[in-house]
């Protein structure tokens, strides 16, 4: 069933589009993560769901009522949803306890109702015992949890998190994203999650919405949009990968026979272009790093030149150079027996680690040419 929905939304800031006719929907008790950089939007998009931001144009529906529309529009405090944001916003003059209380207090529920519900929630995102610290007293992780246990101490009909992690260092911010997804889980609230960070994204969602220029660049499963980005730009969002042209061969149904590095014949899916693909001549392919295999020189195999090597213990990331490729190649490979720079070696791809784009391959510049 559909509990929020954002149909047509546009917010401008001066002359800048923030977000520009969007339109998302989200179900009950999903997970929805909105990924992009700085300026894409998604913060802008949860802020007008939040209700800190009123949309210039279109309507936000949420639980079959209209929180914002050219003819309406509900104040925050009675949405019913609670957020969670990146610089925790705890009031340094109150305990955990009492941040952690404030929001059923001020509701005006009983004294023994609000004690019961606040040391549940410190159960849940293991601060028993904390109760009389104060965020000073605290760690980033520790502070963090705090902000998450009083948004959830309201009994949120959805719950909204805004970069909450970024503040954080890489050990603590794997471990929280760990705890995100456990309370998540047991509590089966309906979120909306805005990050720039492509493992929280991934580990996260649900459905995955890439953002760009306010606008929905691509959404769906994680699986899907890693595996089998758009364009560029979305498979860029999702961490390291190789853009590389390949000469078009054939095209049949919803596949083509490609040609890469100048030798490496393959058949790959174009489901996703729905026919669109059409008589290219050449094409441009995502490649994750991972998703080409090295080894020794192979007869009949395109060969590689190893320039960089970076061990980091059960992997190596390599750079290497192809004569027939007009770009490095990344390339992740087991660290057990790790290659040098200036070796030679193999490369084999598997047709399915090859994403086929939208992108047009860029033309060549006629600047000087009379």
């Amino acid at each position: 069933m559909t509990h929020l929905a954002l149909r047509g939304v546009t917010k401008t800031f001066a002359d800048v589009t923030a977000v520009d006719d969007l339109d998302l929907t989200i179900e009950d008790g999903e997970t929805v993560v909105l990924l992009g950089p700085s300026g894409c939007g998604k913060t802008t998009c949860l802020r007008m769901i939040a209700g800190f931001e009123r949309p210039d144009a279109g309507e936000i529906v949420f639980a079959g009522e209209t929180l914002a529309s050219p003819k309406a529009f509900v104040p925050p405090e009675k949405r019913h949803m609670a957020v969670v944001f990146q610089s925790y916003a705890l009031w340094p003059h109150m305990s955990v306890y009492d941040n952690v209380a404030f929001g059923p207090t001020t509701a005006k529920n009983d004294r023994a109702e609000v004690r019961r519900r606040v040391l549940e929630v410190l159960e849940l995102v293991q601060l028993t015992g904390y109760e009389d610290r104060y965020p000073h007293q605290l760690s980033g992780g520790q502070q963090q949890r705090v902000a998450l246990a009083r948004a959830l101490v309201t009994r949120p009909r959805l719950l909204l998190l805004d970069e909450p992690l970024s503040n954080l260092d890489t050990r603590l911010r794997e471990e929280m994203r760990g705890e995100v997804k456990r309370i998540r889980q047991l509590l089966d609230v309906t979120m909306v999650y805005v990050t720039h960070d492509q493992a929280e994204a991934l580990s996260l969602a649900d459905r995955l919405v890439v953002m760009n220029a306010g606008r929905i660049e691509q959404m769906g499963t994680p699986t899907a949009v890693y595996r089998r980005p758009r364009n560029g730009y979305v498979a860029r969002a999702l961490g390291a990968t190789n853009i590389v042209p390949v000469d078009v061969l054939a095209c049949h149904g919803a596949s083509a026979h490609v040609r890469l590095f100048g030798g490496l014949d393959l058949e790959v899916d174009t489901s996703r272009l729905n026919g669109s693909f059409g008589d290219r001549a050449q094409a441009l392919v995502s490649i994750r790093p991972a998703g080409i295999s090295i080894g020794l020189p192979e007869a009949g195999r395109p060969r590689a030149t190893v320039t960089e090597a970076m061990f980091f213990g059960d992997v190596v990331q390599y750079a290497v150079d192809l004569p027939t490729c007009p770009v490095p190649l990344k390339i992740t490979g087991s660290g057990a027996h790790p290659y040098r720079p200036g070796d030679t070696l193999s490369l084999d791809v598997a047709p399915d680690a090859v994403a086929v784009l939208d992108d047009h391959l860029p033309q060549p510049s006629t600047e000087g040419i009379a």
